[in-house]
């Protein structure tokens, strides 16, 4: 599966979109701006294993009752651009490997999320290798217990700030800025 035309697809009553494009290894293109997504509440694995798709517009999906992301993004290898300014993640407590194995993204602006509910954020940028500009400003990890692998493998970050994080209700912290 190399394309999909889903301009037809009526998705305001949709809840669960878990593993909808997972595995679709040759997908080089992907038009989700018809999308609507009021009711959604699960991305688990939605695009993991996407490694041919190069750009990603999400900024169609609303989603005020997302509850659960994580790996949603895992294994996108090929993906240089991603645009996700209007997720709501104010509901959301599980972010692991969200982004792990996206290689080729190289600047990724999270400045609209809103980490408050996020207990497990472990592994969210492993192996982003290629990634230099991570916009954080607003991540808040007050609720936080896994921390780790948090930033491992991201090997071209030249600085991060960290300063705001809270690591008061932090449990696992290890390998976080591991190679």
């Amino acid at each position: 599966l190399k394309s999909l035309d889903l301009t037809n697809f009526e998705t305001s009553k949709v809840e669960d979109m878990v593993k909808m494009f997972y595995g679709c290894s040759q997908m080089t293109s992907l038009n989700l701006k018809s999308f609507k997504t009021p009711e959604l509440y699960d991305m688990t694995y939605m695009f993991s294993g996407c490694k041919s798709l190069t750009s990603l517009d999400l900024s169609s999906f609303i989603t005020p009752k997302l509850e659960n992301i994580p790996r949603a993004f895992t294994s996108c290898s090929g993906l240089k651009r991603i645009d996700l300014s209007n997720i709501d993640t104010s509901k959301v407590t599980n972010m692991i490997s969200l982004f792990e194995g996206c290689s080729s993204l190289e600047e990724l602006d999270l400045s609209s999320f809103n980490t408050k509910n996020v207990i497990d954020i472990s592994s969210i940028f492993k192996d982003c290798q290629n990634l230099k500009i991570l916009k954080i400003p607003n991540f808040d990890t007050s609720q936080a217990n896994n921390l780790y692998r948090m930033f491992s493998g991201c090997k071209s970050l030249a600085s991060l700030d960290v300063s705001k994080f809270d690591t008061s209700k932090v449990t696992k912290i290890n390998n976080m800025f591991d190679s």
